[in-house]
């Protein structure tokens, strides 16, 4: 609280631990305060520690110490201040933190860690007054977006770790951030993705209707609402498999597990990159659907309770991002656009989000079922608020029809279940095969295609394809791709007959 204002000697003023090193140019401003007298004061704290006005404090000394040219150096000696009293030290840390965002630009090393700083001491204070902070409000402070606060967080740690390294010696935050991704990106993973593009080169452009020769699927073509004619993607899964292999598993078909190829597995996701360009180019074509659309969103989480959880750091940058639930309105409009008369669209979300997503969603031309399908976790869930919070052992997923002709496969069904969390997936919001059954039983029939615009590392994919649907993924992040063809590789050829009514 403000507790009076005076002037204080400048050698009684405390100056240590500051954020800022490089202050630019003091004389031009010691020249201006000479000139037209001080604006703002310092600000100090209950023992006289500089809490904000660094370059101001600078400033009085060098024009007390005649440095810059005034007429009476003594009217320096002493600076005006307003004392806050009663601060915690990380309430004094955001303090100089905002006035330095709202002044002399900072080295982007200073503004990454700067940022990291005011995020931690910003949790720090709401923890101890029995409340949470978010990126998300950090940005909103800052004035940024949640995923330049993510982005800095993980900068700045490698800054903190290996001051010299090339991380901190980067010319910019852009060049900073490709550094990062070079030192992570494991040898092996790269040289899976390069075999990734290589093959995404030479494959079939999915622009046309594309059904594998022993599929015995419904083809037909569907009108869009153009009154075009606008063909049912079908990916071409099992033609991808070589000849030698596809008649050994014709032979062995029962008799014993088959082995699913890596090279087949790339295939489930169709493209990497912004799954909305994609979609934007599907629906301005008019010359792809989608039967369904089933897919978990990266976008609003409250990672509060996830905070020890080691693996969270490589999805931290994506997930959480609160301009991603603006992409959510666009991502609706173009769903709209690339799935068939008949189809679902079925995406996990955030109850926080439930009314504005609905509002979206019938903007569009959506029809929402009236209730969420949830989940009700088994398992045992991290919290690391429990002293402030009931632990979150729930998740929901919204159905939204397309038309008066969808109607769910399966009629009469409650709109819960309980299932196990998925421990065997490396990214930390995997979904079990027992949610995503429940999903895409509900909406879809064998055969029929499932796109997962954020296929991530491929739970959904694997889903559809254990119980005979044609998966269909684009993934943003090429490294989720890598790690995804691995965890299907495994999971499937631990199980019998992973092709079984596919072949």
């Amino acid at each position: 609280m403000i507790t009076g204002t005076s002037t204080i000697a400048l050698t009684d003023v405390i100056v240590k631990d500051r954020i800022r090193a490089d202050l630019g140019d003091i004389e031009e401003l010691a020249e201006s305060i000479a000139r037209e007298g001080l604006l703002q004061p310092i600000v100090i704290d209950d023992q006289n520690r500089l809490v904000a006005g660094g370059r101001r404090y600078t400033a009085f000394t060098l024009l007390n110490s005649n440095k810059v040219a005034c007429e009476n150096p003594d009217l320096y000696a002493r600076v005006p201040y307003v004392r806050l009293g009663q601060l915690s030290p990380s309430r004094k840390v955001m303090l100089e933190l905002e006035e330095n965002w709202r002044r002399k630009a900072m080295t982007w090393q200073e503004n990454v860690i700067g940022i990291a700083m005011y995020h931690k001491a910003a949790v720090s204070n709401a923890r101890a007054e029995g409340d949470s902070w978010s990126q998300q409000l950090t940005g909103k402070l800052l004035g940024m977006n949640q995923a330049k606060v993510s982005v800095a967080l993980t900068i700045a740690k490698h800054i903190q770790r290996a001051p010299t390294g090339p991380i901190a010696k980067a010319e910019n935050l852009t060049q900073a951030v490709e550094l990062l991704a070079k030192l992570t990106l494991d040898t092996a993973t790269a040289e899976r993705a390069a075999r990734f593009k290589a093959k995404q080169a030479v494959a079939p452009s999915p622009t046309s209707c594309s059904v594998p020769s022993n599929s015995a699927s419904d083809t037909s073509c569907l009108p869009n609402t153009s009154g075009a004619v606008a063909p049912i993607y079908r990916p071409s899964i099992i033609s991808q498999l070589s000849d030698e292999l596809g008649a050994g598993l014709a032979a062995t078909a029962g008799a014993k597990p088959p082995l699913v190829p890596k090279e087949a597995l790339v295939n489930f996701y169709t493209h990497v990159g912004d799954c909305l360009d994609y979609l934007r180019n599907y629906a301005a074509s008019g010359k792809i659907k989608f039967n369904h659309i089933i897919t978990d969103p990266p976008y609003g989480i409250d990672m509060a309770n996830l905070d020890t959880d080691a693996s969270i750091e490589r999805v931290r940058e994506t997930h959480e991002v609160v301009s991603n639930l603006e992409l959510l309105r666009e991502f609706l409009r173009l769903s709209y656009a690339v799935i068939a008369e008949d189809g679902f669209l079925c995406l996990w979300y955030d109850l926080d989000h439930h009314e504005k997503l609905l509002t979206w969603a019938r903007e569009v031309g959506w029809r929402p079922c009236k209730w969420p399908l949830v989940w009700c976790k088994t398992s045992s869930c991290l919290n690391s608020q429990a002293q402030y919070n009931i632990t979150k052992a729930t998740e929901v997923c919204m159905f939204l029809r397309r038309s008066e002709k969808s109607v769910l496969r399966k009629k009469g069904t409650v709109n819960w279940f309980t299932a196990h969390a998925d421990s065997s997936g490396t990214h930390p919001f995997v979904k079990p095969f027992e949610a995503w059954k429940r999903i895409i039983e509900l909406v879809s029939d064998e055969g029929q295609t499932i796109l997962d615009p954020f296929a991530g590392e491929g739970s959904c994919l694997y889903s559809a394809f254990k119980l005979g649907r044609l998966p269909a993924g684009i993934e943003i992040d090429e490294k989720h791709v890598n790690l995804g063809v691995d965890f299907m590789f495994e999971k499937l050829n631990a199980s019998a007959n992973p092709l079984q009514g596919l072949l």
